[in-house]
């Protein structure tokens, strides 16, 4: 299968996928993600606001113990992603593309290399880090960029959408050194432990 058959499928399942277990699901992947950045000294998650399946991570931004410095993405022109500080209880607004956003005040984050975790979301992700998103290709120009800064670059899915056939790649995939499901966190195969 190519890219966009593999994505089609993947969002078919996605969608059957029951709310009673996404929910539950959604609590433990942020506890594996919690436990990462308490083992990893993480100080800034820039995360998503999940949406069309995928996860939500209401849990974390509940948590007053983690004490980190959470950001949201903001998408600018040629399909640029800025991250801001954020905060559970502060305004958002839905952009162009349906996706909820910080409102864009002050200065946009710095990444502390790897005391910075990015959060990335995928419709699927195989064993080795390949992902497959909505194919606007924002995470596509931002992650060299992450990964040339040192940051610790997560991918997120459930179970279902994790994939253990390879993903076809293009010449700009950049693979994801972990990945989170429901089930814990794992440095994914053919890629450095960091």
């Amino acid at each position: 299968m190519n890219k966009a058959q593999i994505r089609s499928h993947l969002l078919a399942t996605r969608r059957a996928l029951p709310l009673e277990k996404t929910q539950a699901w959604d609590q433990q992947i942020c506890t594996h993600i919690k436990g990462f950045i308490q083992q990893k000294g993480i100080q800034q998650v820039w995360g998503f606001m999940g949406l069309r399946g995928e996860v939500k991570f209401d849990t974390l931004w509940r948590d007053p113990l983690l004490g980190v410095i959470w950001g949201l993405p903001v998408a600018g022109p040629h399909e640029s992603l800025t991250f801001y500080p954020w905060a559970l209880g502060r305004p958002l607004n839905k952009s162009t593309l349906g996706v909820w956003e910080p409102k864009v005040q002050g200065v946009p984050l710095q990444a502390l290399g790897p005391h910075t975790l990015i959060l990335v979301p995928a419709v699927g992700i195989d064993l080795q880090g390949n992902r497959i998103g909505f194919g606007k290709g924002h995470y596509d120009r931002f992650l060299p960029e992450a990964h040339s800064q040192g940051c610790v670059i997560m991918g997120v899915v459930y179970d279902a959408c994790l994939l253990h056939e390879r993903i076809p790649l293009d010449p700009w995939d950049v693979p994801l050194p972990f990945i989170c499901t429901q089930s814990g966190w794992r440095a994914c195969h053919d890629r450095p432990n960091l």
